[in-house]
């Protein structure tokens, strides 16, 4: 009996582990829905790695990462990370290859960066400083000639000065390797460019003599690093750029519908956006075609069908020539789904799926066994090469994608698949994709979760106490257990299902302010903000979280005068430059912003000195285009910069070709941009 009673002692206790692992479990994914029901990735924090070693610690794969150095700048950079070679974790700083790209450059060139990530590059000076100030940052140099043989040289630390130093190379460790030490004449020695003589060489440059940058006092640069194409990266060969051929491998892990990186050799070493889809039929699809709500004109030439149209984000269509790179030597599947404004959903799916290459028009070249409710309505197609509003390749004495506007596999006009399920609110075609549903029910999947988050927002606890050591006691209590515990799985089955992120979420529910948006994250940064009144689909916004409580949305960037701001009204409408850098958001999304909302205005101005003034107001919103985008509400003032703004109450804006100030002249012709002016000399 007392070894009965130890056992079920400890299969109570493992029980409990169990159950608060359970626990455990469900807070983190209550967390994630209170945090982001749209299941956005990326939209929930912007800080970013500082490293290839942090970017690549849970994935295993190569490739392009962005990277953040706060030294070097705020904004994110591309780098090219490598997973593979002597362990991973690699930044890659230089590669040569090919050459492909001129190295016979300039000073302000190399400090800022050469080529791109994906070929020959260098990374730049300044974030070449800013990667190896801090830490202790190993070298490795690879080379490898035409016959395939690799000579490497590794230097286990490695760092350069400042500009102001001229980015002198200050440190460089032990030698390890079968390249030779040719890098250790270097150390100590300032870098040089065509323009910029910094060596020690008497008389000539050396960049000039060996037409590239470098470090030292050159009388040649090591035989191998002419002779050999070569790789520098801190922390590789050439990196690799491996990423995911379909959705089904991209997904693997996350079980996430969504935005990915996809790459297909036979279509492009570079690679590209694709929309995937975890929630239908297994998940695993690539979405090839996405149609909804006529956002998008897809009457449109061959070359737009070969390329691609629209974005992931909303209505859209691959392109030709990714879709016969995926179905050329996979075996792939097709399902098309259609749901039309009462929520009905038909679907077809079909075995196989193929199409030709360009020469043969993209011919619909293989078509498997059908199964569905919608009909074998592709069939008749099977065969028939692609035709467009240019390009008539069908059998009727017409053009049909003129008479349907539209393109597709035409054999005859009367026969086309769009036609099949009317009216349609959704048709997808989907390679081995979710259904984005009308925007009523993504609502009611919103209440559901919200309900779901309500009814379970709290930690639940359950309190055991041994209060007696008989057997039937025990078994009571573990019995209970098990009922509790299968409850809680229940829970968490439907906590999964609710938090795998239906794609109606993901597109439609953003924060629709920076406020909201880094509530969590307390990061400033790139968000993605949505603003229905405005448009359906997010946009890209600036939050900064650092300036006086954080929580305000970047609305104009000016700093160093690279972005010309001398536009016109629809520029300043839509918005100027980018997040990065100097930009104005949009006067339309300005509207938006300020129209619902009670929105405070904060003006920040720093000289060349670095010294600081700001005007700050309680209340700020602009009218619609309509008036002109009118500056209607400004509330109280407090600063030290001056109430300058304060006299352009109630007057619209101007542009340089629409003068809507109260100056004989055009204030945005004389000042070479757009404001709110009252007089020219009140800006």
């Amino acid at each position: 009996m007392e070894l009965q009673i130890k056992s079920l002692r400890s299969e109570l206790d493992k029980m409990l582990q169990e159950q608060k692992q359970m626990f455990e479990k469900q807070n983190e994914l209550l967390r994630e829905l209170n945090s982001k029901s749209n299941c956005d990735p990326k939209s929930a924090s912007t800080h970013y790695p500082s490293s290839c070693e942090e970017a690549t610690a849970f994935s295993s794969h190569s490739g392009v990462y962005l990277l953040q150095l706060p030294s070097y700048s705020e904004a994110p950079f591309i780098a090219s990370c490598d997973k593979h070679t002597q362990g991973g974790g690699w930044t890659v700083v230089l590669r040569r290859q090919d050459g492909s790209v001129d190295f016979y450059l300039y000073w302000q060139n190399f400090k800022q960066g050469i080529g791109n990530a994906h070929g020959e590059f260098f990374i730049g000076l300044d974030k070449l400083h800013a990667l190896t100030k801090n830490g202790d940052q190993e070298l490795l140099v690879i080379m490898e000639n035409n016959e395939g043989v690799h000579k490497y040289a590794k230097y286990d630390y490695f760092a350069i000065g400042d500009e102001r130093s001229n980015y002198k190379l200050t440190t460089l460790g032990a030698y390890s390797g079968d390249a030779g030490d040719s890098l250790r004449k270097h150390e100590g020695m300032y870098f040089t460019t065509r323009d910029r003589d910094a060596d020690a060489h008497p008389g000539d440059n050396c960049a000039v003599a060996y037409t590239g940058g470098w470090c030292g006092e050159l009388e040649k640069q090591n035989e191998l690093l002419r002779e050999l194409s070569s790789t520098s990266t801190i922390n590789s060969k050439t990196a690799s750029t491996h990423y995911p051929s379909s959705c089904e491998e991209a997904t693997a892990f996350s079980r996430k519908s969504g935005a990915y990186l996809l790459q297909l050799p036979s279509y492009s070493d570079a690679p590209f956006i694709a929309s995937c889809d975890e929630h239908t039929q297994g998940g695993g699809w690539t979405v090839v075609l996405r149609r909804q709500d006529g956002s998008v004109d897809f009457f449109l030439l061959w070359q737009d069908y070969k390329q691609g149209i629209g974005n992931v984000q909303g209505e859209y269509f691959i392109g030709l020539d990714k879709l016969y790179a995926l179905t050329k030597n996979k075996d792939q599947e097709l399902l098309i789904v259609m749901e039309n404004n009462e929520g009905v959903t038909k679907y077809a799916n079909y075995g196989h799926f193929a199409i030709d290459n360009e020469q043969n028009n993209y011919k619909l070249s293989i078509l498997g066994i059908y199964t569905g409710d919608a009909g074998d309505s592709l069939r008749a197609h099977a065969g028939i090469p692609f035709s467009t509003r240019d390009r008539d390749n069908d059998s009727y004495k017409d053009n049909c994608a003129e008479m349907y506007t539209g393109a597709w596999w035409y054999a005859a006009c009367h026969t086309r698949l769009m036609m099949f399920f009317k009216p349609v609110c959704l048709f997808v075609l989907l390679l081995n994709i979710s259904v984005i549903k009308c925007e009523e029910q993504s609502v009611q999947h919103l209440d559901r979760l919200g309900n779901l988050t309500v009814k379970y927002g709290t930690k639940s606890e359950i309190h055991f106490e041994i209060k007696d050591n008989s057997r039937e006691y025990m078994e009571l209590q573990i019995k209970s257990l098990r009922a509790e515990l299968e409850k809680q799985n229940e829970l968490l089955r439907e906590l999964n299902l609710k938090s795998n992120c239906d794609p109606s979420l993901a597109s439609r529910h953003y924060p629709s302010c920076c406020a909201e948006a880094t509530a969590l994250s307390r990061q400033s940064g790139v968000y993605l903000l949505q603003l229905p009144s405005y448009s359906e689909a997010p946009f890209i916004a600036s939050c900064d979280e650092h300036t006086q409580g954080g929580g305000w949305t970047v609305v104009l960037r000016l700093q160093d005068g690279i972005v010309d701001f001398y536009l016109f009204w629809q520029d300043y409408k839509q918005g100027i430059g980018n997040v990065h850098g100097e930009f104005f958001i949009g006067l339309d999304k300005l509207y938006a912003l300020t129209k619902n909302k009670d929105q405070e205005l904060l003006i920040v101005m720093e000289n060349n000195e670095g010294v600081t003034k700001y005007a700050k107001y309680s209340h700020f919103g602009i009218d619609d285009e309509q008036n002109n985008y009118k500056l209607s509400t400004l509330g109280v003032y407090s600063g030290d910069a001056g109430d300058s703004l304060k006299a352009h109450v109630g007057y619209p804006f101007s542009a340089r070709d629409r003068d809507n100030d109260s100056y004989a002249q055009n204030c945005a012709e004389v000042f070479t941009g757009g404001w709110w002016y009252v007089q020219c000399h009140a800006r």
